[in-house]
C-alpha cells in the first residue's frame, strides 16, 4: 500500500515552479522561432503551479473541521476536488497536462544535456502523484479506487528563514488497501503470483487483505518442536516490581532498574547467546546508561552523539563491544545492572550505522566461538537491523528477550485513519473473527 500512496508538499510545488522557470530561461538563452509557442505554454504551466502553491498556502478546505495543529482529513474522493480546484486538473485533461509536463522535463535535459543537468525531480514527482491519484482505466474506476484512500493535509512547520517552508502544507494520499497494488498485478495477466514468508499466518485474513484468492496454499509446521521451546510473559521482575514497557513507564527509573536486574538474573542461568530487543534506539540507550553503562550522548558536547557507538578505526575493541569482566576484577561497591550483566556474559550493542553492523555481528560470533565461552548478550531494536534476516542458530541464540513492542502512536493521523478505515470495512463486510485469528465467512 505504501507504493500506491504519496505525499505532495508546498516545497515540491515550489520546486516545480523553479524547474519550469529554469526551462523558460533556457529557451530565452537559446532563441528559436519554434520556441515561442512552447514558451507560452510553459508560462501557463508556471501559472498553474503558482495557483496550486497559493491554494496550499491558503489552506482552502471549506466545509471541513481542522485540528488545533491545522490538520484536516478527507475521504479519498477529495483528491480529485483538490486537483481541480488547485490546478484545474480533471480526469478529462490529465493526460494532456502530464504529456506537457514530461515535455518540459525533456526540453531541460535537451538544453543542458543528461550529464550537466539535475533533471526535474519535482516535476517527475508531481507527475507520479497525479498518476497514482487517477490510476489507469475509466473515471468510474478511479472513483472506486479512491474509496480505499484517505486524504490528509498538514501544515508545514518552519521558520520561514531557511529553517523550513513556513505556512505551506503537505497533502498525503494514503492507500489503506494492499489489494489495490495486487489488483494492478492481476490486470497485467500474470500467470502466477507466489508469496512466500515465514510470517503470513493466519492465511485467511492475509488473503482477504490482499483481495486475491490463492487456490494453492502451503503452511508448514515450525522446525522447533513444542517441547524445545519455552515462552513466558514476565509481568514482574526479580524483586516483584512491575515490568511494563508502555510508553509512559519506559523512562521510569524503578522500571529500568528492575529490568536490568531481571536480565542479569536470567543471563546467569541461560547458556549461550541471548538476544535482547528494545522498542527503540532511544529506549536501549536510556537503559544502558541508567544501568551504569556508557552514554550514547556526550553531555559535554551540546547533546551531540559521542564516539561511543561508532566503530574505531584502530585495531582496538570496537566501542559497541564489551568483553566479559569477572566479578573479582570489579571495583568493590561498584555493582550495577551493567556490571552484573558483564560478569555473566560479554555484551554487543546493535550499532545505529549499517556500515558497522558487519563488525558488530563478527564481534558477537567471536565471543560465542571462544573456548569455554559463557555466551554473549546482543542488544538490539525491534524492527532494527538485527531483528530480521540474520540466522542465529544453535549457541548463537538460546533465548530471546523482548523488553517492549514499538507500537505506532495511537493518535498518529495515519494510524487513526487506518483504524477508522478498517472499522468501516469490517462493518460493511460479512466477516467475523475466526478461531485462528483470521477472518472467515
Amino acid at each position: 500500500s505504501e507504493s500506491s500512496s504519496f505525499d505532495l508538499s508546498s516545497s515540491n510545488i515550489a520546486g516545480c515552479i523553479g524547474e519550469v522557470q529554469r526551462a523558460i530561461q533556457y529557451m530565452e538563452l537559446n532563441p528559436d522561432a519554434n520556441h515561442e509557442k512552447m514558451k507560452d505554454n510553459m508560462l501557463k504551466l508556471k501559472a498553474v503551479f503558482l495557483r496550486f502553491e497559493q491554494y496550499l498556502l491558503n489552506g482552502n478546505t471549506q466545509g471541513t473541521t481542522a485540528t488545533r495543529e491545522g490538520e484536516t482529513s478527507h475521504s479519498g474522493e477529495f483528491i480529485f476536488h483538490l486537483f481541480k480546484e488547485a490546478a484545474g486538473i480533471t480526469y478529462t485533461n490529465k493526460d494532456i497536462f502530464l504529456k506537457f509536463v514530461r515535455e518540459v522535463g525533456d526540453r531541460i535535459m535537451e538544453f543542458k544535456g543528461n550529464t550537466s543537468s539535475s533533471g526535474t525531480p519535482n516535476l517527475d514527482h508531481f507527475v507520479n502523484c497525479v498518476k497514482k491519484a487517477y490510476g489507469t482505466g475509466t473515471e468510474l474506476l478511479a472513483l472506486a479506487r479512491a474509496k480505499s484512500y484517505r486524504v490528509h493535509m498538514t501544515k508545514v512547520v518552519g521558520s520561514g528563514n531557511g529553517g523550513g517552508y513556513s505556512g505551506g502544507r503537505t497533502i498525503s494520499y494514503w492507500c489503506f488497501a494492499p489489494a489495490l497494488a495486487m489488483r494492478e498485478l492481476s490486470f497485467l495477466k500474470v500467470r502466477s503470483i507466489l508469496i512466500t514468508s515465514g510470517t503470513l499466518s493466519p492465511l485467511p485474513s492475509f488473503s482477504l487483505e490482499l483481495g486475491l484468492h490463492f487456490p494453492v496454499q502451503l503452511e508448514n509446521n515450525h522446525v522447533i518442536q513444542p517441547d524445545q521451546i519455552y515462552v513466558r510473559v514476565l509481568g514482574k521482575g526479580v524483586s516483584g516490581k512491575e515490568l511494563s514497557s508502555k510508553f509512559g513507564r519506559r523512562d521510569n527509573p524503578e522500571y529500568i532498574l528492575e529490568l536490568g536486574n531481571t536480565l542479569a538474573s536470567l543471563c546467569r542461568v541461560i547458556p549461550g547467546g541471548v538476544l535482547v530487543f528494545f522498542p527503540s534506539y532511544s529506549s536501549m540507550d536510556n537503559c544502558v546508561q541508567s544501568w551504569g553503562g556508557p552514554s550514547a550522548r556526550n553531555s559535554g558536547n551540546g547533546g551531540a552523539p559521542s564516539k561511543f557507538f561508532a566503530a574505531r578505526k584502530q585495531k582496538s575493541t570496537p566501542k559497541y563491544s564489551f568483553p566479559q569482566v569477572p566479578t573479582h576484577f570489579m571495583t568493590e561497591g561498584a555493582s550495577t545492572p551493567w556490571t552484573r550483566l558483564l560478569a555473566k556474559k560479554p555484551i554487543v550493542l546493535e550499532p545505529r550505522s549499517t556500515n558497522d553492523l558487519t563488525d558488530a555481528i563478527a564481534e558477537f560470533k567471536k565471543f560465542i566461538s571462544m573456548p569455554k565461552s559463557a555466551g554473549c548478550i546482543l542488544m538490539g531494536v525491534c524492527r532494527g537491523k538485527i531483528s530480521e534476516g540474520i540466522d542465529f542458530s544453535d549457541d548463537m541464540c538460546r533465548a530471546v528477550i523482548v523488553t517492549g513492542l514499538p507500537f505506532a502512536p495511537y493518535l498518529d493521523p495515519k494510524v487513526k485513519l487506518k483504524r477508522e478505515f478498517l472499522d468501516a470495512a469490517r462493518a460493511t463486510e460479512r466477516v467475523r473473527p475466526s478461531d485462528n485469528g483470521g477472518f472467515g465467512e
